[in-house]
């Protein structure tokens, strides 16, 4: 996976030093989609199961944390970065998703 990554970087890097910024604006939206499409089996098993199980709220805890500053920083940056923004609001939206379906679980 490494050698991809370093692959992509040397095969982005001269369109981006002749000011085509198409390259790192994929790798930006992939990175958003990707990180969406990452919790899509865990939303199946709940569905499938009715039920949360194996959920830690410590992790939850710190993902949800991590993505929230991440997104205050945004807002003490120079320039408004939408790409970012919505790559970083999507793991605090995804994960509290799980969450409420773990509390809905609990009352029922």
């Amino acid at each position: 996976m490494g050698a991809l990554e370093v692959l992509l970087v040397f095969v982005s890097r001269p369109a981006y030093e002749r000011g085509i910024s198409a390259p790192v604006k994929l790798f930006g939206i992939l990175s958003a989609v990707m990180i969406a499409i990452g919790l899509l089996p865990q939303y199946w098993e709940i569905y499938k199961l009715g039920e949360v199980k194996g959920i830690s709220y410590i992790f939850i805890a710190i993902d949800m944390l991590g993505g929230i500053l991440n997104d205050l920083s945004l807002a003490f940056s120079s320039e408004f970065d939408g790409l970012a923004a919505a790559s970083y609001t999507s793991v605090p939206v995804s994960v509290n998703r799980i969450s409420l379906a773990f509390d809905m679980h609990i009352e029922n």
